[in-house]
């Protein structure tokens, strides 16, 4: 049965107070928390980890601009019961250690991460993604790397550009951003997020009006949204509605399918792995990436 590796994209901020030391690398502090399989008590009964850390890719030596990372992250779960024991023939309370766990790939390059739960963790890939950055957060901070980290959901932005596509106009385009985040090297919101930075702002939002306001800009706009985990809309008039309504990029997660089954950190099916996931991100961005807009 095919396995399914849901998309988030990773985002780090600096959080520095006035005396912080200066901070490596955005890649590079991922990089070395990742490798470090910190731990987190999300609460008081469940301790979450990542373990099972390996680097994989096509070239060598290995760097955070040409390899992937393929980890495991997992609830540890300690619980008493009860059980029968036949050398004595008496009933004892016992400690029970459980450790259910999720597959995930990290493409450093892009910062993006890719998440499939196996059977037994029954966690929404959105709450793995969550705690994975809240496990990276804080290992950063105890080291005194002061990074503010999150990992959000990359939408599949088809839906929404079908319809801006074929809109006979649009009158209202609003999309939302944060500061610039290190992995995004061709932002199309560049200038909106730098200066959100320099105001320490934490996030920001921007609404554009008009009578004919160019389709192909804000398709980009749309998938720059879906592919840094920010919020989209377009108020437009479709040729099946007798007035316009208003769309937004949903609450589908990017996801590919993948044949392998058990994964490890030297699994040969990693690389394809990555490769589908790169290629579905890639497609988000581009134009490439969405199918049969035009019927």
């Amino acid at each position: 049965m095919p396995r399914s590796f849901h998309l988030f994209r990773v985002k780090l901020a600096d959080s520095r107070g006035l005396f912080d030391q200066e901070l490596p690398e955005p890649g590079e502090a991922l990089w070395t928390a990742v490798f470090a399989a910190p731990t987190a008590l999300i609460r008081k009964t469940q301790e979450w980890a990542i373990g099972n850390v390996g680097g994989f890719g096509a070239k060598l030596p290995p760097t955070i601009q040409n390899f992937d990372l393929y980890f495991r992250i997992g609830r540890r779960t300690f619980r008493k019961t009860d059980v029968y024991n036949e050398t004595d023939h008496s009933f004892i309370e016992v400690e029970q250690r459980e450790a259910p766990y999720a597959d995930a790939v990290l493409l450093l390059p892009e910062g993006v991460l890719a998440i499939s739960p196996r059977p037994k963790l029954i966690v929404k890939p959105q709450t793995v993604a969550v705690y994975f950055a809240g496990i990276i957060e804080e290992w950063l901070n105890a080291n005194n790397l002061r990074f503010g980290v999150t990992a959000g959901r990359i939408i599949d932005p088809s839906d929404l550009i079908r319809r801006i596509r074929q809109a006979e106009y649009i009158e209202r385009f609003r999309f939302t951003f944060s500061p610039k985040n290190p992995f995004d090297a061709s932002d199309f919101v560049v200038p909106l997020k730098e200066f959100l930075g320099e105001v320490k702002g934490r996030n920001g939002e921007v609404i554009v009006r008009g009578d004919s306001m160019d389709k192909a800009d804000l398709e980009k706009l749309a998938r720059e949204a879906a592919a840094t985990a920010e919020k989209a809309s377009a108020t437009l008039k479709s040729p099946d509605n007798s007035r316009a309504a208003t769309y937004s990029l949903g609450e589908n997660v990017a996801s590919v399918a993948t044949e392998a089954v058990d994964l490890s950190e030297t699994s040969p099916d990693l690389i394809e792995i990555a490769r589908l996931v790169r290629e579905r991100y890639n497609g988000i961005r581009r134009a490439s990436g969405i199918q049969n807009e035009q019927g």
